[in-house]
């Protein structure tokens, strides 16, 4: 049993189980380009963030170790998203709040795991798991939003967010609630609702599992 509730997906502490990840799904995967660049800036940021708190760990006082944390994470989102710059102005500017909320989120992370008695090593593969996770769901939303909400699939290429995969047809039966924020939380709520009704028959089965 508490080996599911740690678990990254089905636990407590999953992103669809934990409100602070809702503004951070809900702006991410409103396109499909801004999820793939959202994936990166995620495993760019929790990696070297982690690292390098990993690396500093001793010479760190536990007082500002939080305070430290959202430097370093604010750090390396910052240098991604002067790549992301350097790549191509245009698609920075489209995504530049999406980016800002990359720390924020790997502070969350970070405050999860070390309410937990691990040692770092293990916490930074817990961190950075928690990063596949986060960004696969962000993947599939913006693959159910996008052609919903726009009716194509959009890419990030240097001429900023480029729409492929659509035509007028598609573009006419598009439904544009769901491109906007009002819309995904609709879907989310949608998603949610599910993964609780198949965690709870999850729980449900390693309880009995248990008992036997």
């Amino acid at each position: 049993m508490d080996r599911l509730e740690s678990h990254p997906f089905w636990g407590t502490r999953s992103p669809l189980a934990d409100f602070s990840y809702v503004p951070f799904l809900l702006v991410s995967s409103t396109r499909f380009s801004i999820a793939i660049i959202g994936t990166l800036a995620l495993i760019w940021t929790y990696l070297l963030s982690s690292l390098t708190c990993l690396a500093a760990d001793l010479w760190i006082p536990k007082t500002y170790k939080t305070i430290i944390s959202v430097l370093i994470s604010s750090f390396w989102s910052f240098l991604f998203g002067f790549l992301v710059n350097l790549f191509s102005p245009l698609l920075f500017h489209e995504l530049l709040f999406p980016l800002s909320l990359v720390p924020v989120v790997y502070i969350f992370s970070e405050l999860e795991e070390k309410n937990t008695e691990k040692s770092f090593k293990d916490t930074l593969n817990q961190v950075i798991i928690r990063a596949l996770v986060l960004s696969g769901i962000m993947l599939l939303l913006s693959l159910i939003r996008e052609p919903l909400g726009f009716g194509s699939i959009s890419l990030p290429t240097k001429e900023g967010i480029t729409a492929i995969l659509t035509s007028e047809i598609a573009a006419d039966m598009s439904v544009r609630i769901f491109a906007t924020t009002g819309g995904g939380l609709i879907l989310l709520g949608f998603v949610v609702g599910f993964y609780r009704i198949f965690r709870a028959m999850f729980v449900n089965y390693y309880a009995q599992k248990e008992n036997r």
